[in-house]
């Protein structure tokens, strides 16, 4: 028996049928055994749209029995009539069977259904249009007391709050960034890759913690590799330059002013107040200076004193020279003073270079050293006189700190002194060469003497006389 139920885009159409909007829909009959003639056409819409439009935008192959169309937009219903034989039985009397309704419908943005004119069954073959109400009513929210954080409830809708600083955009179906501050999101984050952080903070700064190991660097390969590796302080045209501080670890709070325009890199920070201007690497209890200083300094650490060590580097090839080491005071500037190089045990340099200019300064050795230095020799002063132990134990005064010699006072030229045996040698070299000449033996080739001009030939020839 021929049958007018129908298919839309191959489903059943016992409980109508959701199309995307602006898709093209096919309306087939399941079968068309016994089917002499099919007619299709809308006959109820939704407020929105016109029956008679829906119809004529309709393509109909009445040899296949389809019909396409293109279906309208998001929110509408269509109720459609299909009829076979022209609703006739073979004896020409109207037959019910022969004519059925169906509904097509696009949803919402939010996913329901909305209803047409005159709809009964269409949209559920069991309980009608209600299917379509009675959620949305179940669904309203009575006004609460609280409509929790960052939420607002106002005339039955829930609306999200504004932020103070309008960094965040709050639209009718969306929460974006403001454009300005999605531009600072993507400038920061163009480059991320996984397992890195990134953070940007135009005032406020940014912080690494509870990290087991931070680690900043770098590409190692890539378009980045090589890329410098910048940490810089913040400029400010007002007020004082901010400082870096890398530090592992502080025994105490650290201090409220970490100074001004400083580099300061410590292994262990026991606290104290920071000059200005200065680079400074510490590890352990840190040396306050002057400012513009650059502190290159180790503390104590448990029972075990500090360690400076530089070194130059190790050429290799024929021709290449191992890297120098150089020590440059600076130099004096108009009515500033000369630096000195200075090696002391005291936070006075000036008491040791004596106000000099340009001089090396040592400090007074506060050990004596008792044994032997291997493959080599130690230099230190001692009561202000320059001495030299050499890998034998010998000890030689370089430089008396005071005139010695009792007969002309004038200072020892050498002081030799045998820790081995307790003695100690001295010489004054005007009494020794007047001496050797008293004897007669000339010590001319010794000698670059500035001859007087009130001093015979004659009379030098005599012994010179030593002073008594």
């Amino acid at each position: 028996m021929a049958s007018p139920i129908c298919l839309v885009n191959g489903s059943s159409t016992l409980n109508g049928v959701d199309v995307p909007a602006g898709a093209t829909v096919t309306i087939a009959l399941a079968d068309i055994a016994g089917v002499k003639s099919w007619s299709i056409s809308c006959i109820n819409t939704d407020e929105l749209l016109s029956a008679a439009t829906v119809t004529a935008g309709l393509t109909i192959d009445h040899v296949a029995k389809t019909a396409t169309f293109t279906a309208p937009a998001a929110g509408s219903a269509l109720i459609f009539l299909s009829k076979v034989n022209n609703g006739l039985d073979a004896n020409g009397r109207p037959d019910p069977s022969l004519t059925t309704t169906f509904g097509v419908f696009v949803l919402t943005a939010t996913g329901y259904r909305v209803g047409a004119f005159d709809e009964k069954l269409e949209g559920s073959s069991q309980f009608g249009w209600i299917s379509k109400f009675n959620p949305l009513i179940r669904g309203v929210v009575v006004n609460p007391a609280s409509a929790g954080a960052g939420l607002a409830f106002s005339s039955g809708a829930y609306n999200v709050g504004q932020n103070a600083d309008g960094s965040i955009v709050v639209n009718a179906d969306d929460i974006q960034l403001k454009p300005a501050y999605q531009s600072l999101l993507d400038n920061a984050t163009v480059n991320a890759t996984a397992n890195a952080l990134v953070r940007r903070d135009g005032s406020g700064g940014s912080a690494f913690a509870s990290v087991t190991t931070p680690t900043i660097k770098p590409a190692d390969t890539g378009a980045s590799a090589g890329t410098t590796l910048s940490v810089t302080g913040s400029n400010t045209t007002t007020g004082s330059p901010g400082a870096v501080t890398i530090r592992s670890g502080v025994a105490s709070s650290p201090s409220s002013g970490q100074g001004s325009g400083n580099v300061t890199i410590q292994s262990f920070d026991k606290d104290s107040a920071f000059q200005t201007g200065a680079v400074q690497v510490f590890s352990g209890s840190n040396f306050v200076g002057p400012s513009g200083a650059v502190f290159l300094e180790t503390g104590t650490a448990g029972t075990s004193s500090g360690l400076i060590y530089l070194h130059s580097g190790v050429a290799s090839g024929v021709g290449n020279k191992s890297g120098d080491i150089f020590v440059v005071p600076g130099s004096a500037g108009s009515g500033a003073t000369r630096g000195n190089i200075v090696l002391i045990d005291t936070a006075t340099p000036s008491q040791t270079v004596a106000n000099g200019q340009g001089v090396i300064g040592i400090g007074n050795v506060t050990s004596i050293p008792t044994s032997n230095p291997v493959g080599g020799g130690c230099l230190y002063a001692q009561t202000g006189s320059l001495r030299w132990r050499g890998s034998s134990g010998t000890v030689t005064t370089i430089a008396p700190a005071e005139p010695h010699c009792p007969k002309c006072g004038s200072d020892f030229a050498l002081e030799f002194e045998n820790a081995a045996w307790g003695d100690e040698l001295t010489i004054c070299l005007p009494c020794m060469l007047g001496s050797l000449e008293k004897l007669g033996i000339d010590m001319g080739f010794a000698i670059r003497r500035r001859l007087n001009p009130e001093v015979t030939a004659e009379q030098r020839k005599q012994p010179a006389e030593m002073p008594q």
